[in-house]
């Protein structure tokens, strides 16, 4: 169905499309133009403080259609966000960021759904900002290749070709840096765009880091064992999303109709429902039962699950993004409460990885009192401040603007830090005089008075894992985010 859909839709370009290069920049349109005082009030708006993430520049937004390749490897096209920061003028590195799951139009990145800010993120401090909709999202034809590692790293891989055409076709210098992250979809995502390029793509694209989020890298183990673990599973919309995507791409080995799946009424409304994509993912997941074996009809289930070769486990296997060896850093964040991506998934990454002779991944607890909704903030921004400390920036000055690679009045080290930190002011400036911690709320949790000293060690302790602001006064206030694991 998919490809007769996708054949029809795209059978008036197919020449043009035949004869471009995975890549290629089809089309570009502009979406938005934002001073930073309007990022300002945006990121305000969406609960991240300018204090967190400051808005430094205006940022230009783009939506780009790019070619690339669907899961059999014919050619399509895909469509996403980039955006460029607004008089920056050193060269940038190109910042990606993988989106989560989506169920209705209205929230994809390119059609200005919340996790466009990302590409903003990124771009207002000086990357060049990519959020990829995805194969089957946004305008690329046909239902979501959701959970498909393959078509998650060629499409990304595809649009940072295509970024890096629109950027020469403008004069925007790159510095060669690329950063890759992205939460629950989107950390699964980034995980096999990482394995994408440095598998087959190291000789033109460097990853410099890469930090997937809340991800399901085991697909096949440790997530489907913590789905169908207990009576509670608070994501089973998933699974009706995974069976539509899958009933496209392996027709082969996920051969039921979602009657055969699901119970009624919920094989009607999952089928109905993404199929016209327009209910929100939290409206259609509240429509299903929490308990799996209410929703999926027990001979099947019980045939999965007791068969380690079934063919529905196969598809999944198919999609595992852990076993490999990353060459690049890797800082997988996740929280123990997260009820619809087992943390395990982490765990089990970084001991692969370890094995596997890879000498630079962790797996950080952004908070363990933290679900999957509450886990996006600080692992979002734990994650911009890692690569925001691996950026490169530039010397020399470009018109009336001066850049310098100056290293900032005051810091923590470690950062991110466990049981202590210490902070620092350069010397010659004056002593500290004054601490102050805050969580992302705005609430102070620890304060140090009367400090006196250039260099000052604090007990982390009583803090919860997760990312703060502190608040250095040492003749002047400068503020840094401090990670605590």
């Amino acid at each position: 169905m998919k490809k007769l859909y996708c054949m029809l839709l795209v059978f008036c370009s197919c020449f043009m499309l035949s004869a471009q290069e995975r890549g290629a920049l089809l089309s570009e349109t502009v979406l938005a133009v934002s001073q930073a005082s309007e990022i300002a009030g945006m990121f305000t708006a969406n609960g991240v403080p300018p204090s967190i993430l400051p808005a430094q520049y205006g940022v230009e937004e783009y939506k780009i259609t790019y070619q690339t390749v669907d899961a059999d490897g014919s050619p399509t096209f895909a469509t996403g966000v980039l955006a460029i920061p607004i008089g920056y003028e050193c060269p940038k590195p190109i910042g990606v960021y993988n989106h989560g799951t989506f169920s209705d139009n209205a929230s994809i990145p390119s059609n200005l759904g919340t996790e466009h800010l990302l590409a903003v993120g990124f771009a207002t401090s000086g990357y060049v900002g990519l959020v990829p909709d995805l194969i089957g999202y946004g305008d690329s034809p046909g239902f979501p290749n959701y959970q498909h590692a393959k078509t998650a790293g060629t499409a990304n891989v595809d649009m940072i070709r295509a970024a890096r055409h629109f950027c020469a076709a403008r004069g925007i210098e790159l510095n060669g840096q690329v950063f890759i992250t992205g939460y629950s979809q989107g950390g699964h995502a980034a995980m096999a765009a990482h394995r994408e390029i440095e598998t087959l793509h190291a000789d033109e694209i460097t990853v410099t880091a890469c930090a997937p989020l809340s991800g399901a890298y085991d697909m096949s183990g440790v997530q489907t064992d913590f789905i169908f673990s207990s009576d509670y599973y608070e994501g089973n919309i998933y699974m009706g999303f995974i069976i539509m995507a899958f009933k496209e791409i392996y027709p082969e080995l996920v051969q039921w109709e979602f009657s055969d799946v699901f119970f009624s009424p919920y094989d009607t409304i999952l089928y109905n429902r993404l199929t016209a994509f327009n209910t929100p993912l939290g409206t259609l997941n509240g429509m299903l039962p929490t308990n799996p074996a209410e929703l999926i009809k027990p001979d099947l289930l019980n045939a999965f699950l007791s068969d380690p070769n079934h063919p529905f486990r196969q598809s999944l296997r198919d999609n595992d993004v852990y076993d490999w060896t990353p060459v690049a850093p890797v800082q997988m964040s996740y929280c123990e409460a997260d009820m619809s991506i087992t943390y395990q998934n982490a765990i089990l990454a970084r001991n692969t990885f370890e094995l596997n002779g890879s000498t630079n991944t962790l797996a950080i607890s952004r908070g363990a009192v933290f679900g999957h909704g509450t886990c996006i903030l600080p692992a979002i921004l734990s994650s911009k401040n890692w690569f925001d400390s691996l950026m490169e920036t530039c010397l020399g000055s470009t018109g009336t603007t001066s850049y310098y690679n100056q290293a900032p009045d005051a810091y923590a080290y470690p950062n991110p830090a466990n049981r202590y930190t210490t902070f620092m002011v350069k010397n010659g400036q004056q002593p500290i005089d004054q601490i102050r911690i805050f969580d992302l709320a705005g609430k102070q949790v620890a304060a140090y008075n009367q400090v006196n000293a250039h260099h000052y060690t604090v007990s982390l302790e009583s803090l919860q894992p997760g990312m703060y602001i502190a608040e250095i006064t040492a003749g002047k206030t400068t503020r840094i985010k401090l990670s605590v694991q």
